[in-house]
């Protein structure tokens, strides 16, 4: 009898299941800041910003951000840089913890931001799978061989 969930394609379909909302949330995210304005979203969070980190690099990625959570989103549904681009987001929602929410949330037990990160990580370690544009381009790599 065979087996209906081959390994290769159920971890694909997988990282697929992970890839995606993964990268509507931030396109999504990263529109509506560019909806409401990137300088008006940068103003209402400058409050946010570390006391450790230089305010000007802090205004910078704050403008910034909107846009990289556009790329980061639209890379991560198309399976393109994949693990790039989910190392990229992994560290935006980290600074989204240090910066704004924290890892506590008032009304969780936890904050959700560490489920994204998460995810993300797991992208970031264990690649795109075969349901991608890097498997498509680049094809199925072999692992190295240890002699």
């Amino acid at each position: 009898m065979k087996n209906s969930l081959n390994a290769d394609k159920s971890s694909s379909l997988g990282l697929l299941l992970a890839r995606l909302p993964m990268g509507a949330y931030f396109l999504l995210a990263g529109l509506d800041k560019l909806t409401h304005g990137a300088a008006r979203f940068a103003h209402d969070q400058v409050a946010n910003i570390p006391s450790q980190v230089p305010h000007d690099w802090g205004m910078g990625y704050l403008h910034a951000l909107p846009f990289l959570e556009i790329a980061v989103g639209s890379l991560l549904i198309l399976g393109l840089a994949t693990r790039l681009a989910a190392l990229a987001g992994s560290l935006m929602v980290i600074t989204f913890i240090v910066g704004a929410t924290g890892i506590k949330s008032p009304t969780l037990p936890f904050q959700p931001n560490l489920i994204y990160l998460g995810l993300l990580l797991a992208v970031v370690l264990i690649g795109t799978g075969r349901f991608s544009l890097d498997a498509a381009i680049f094809g199925k790599r072999k692992p190295a061989k240890l002699s």
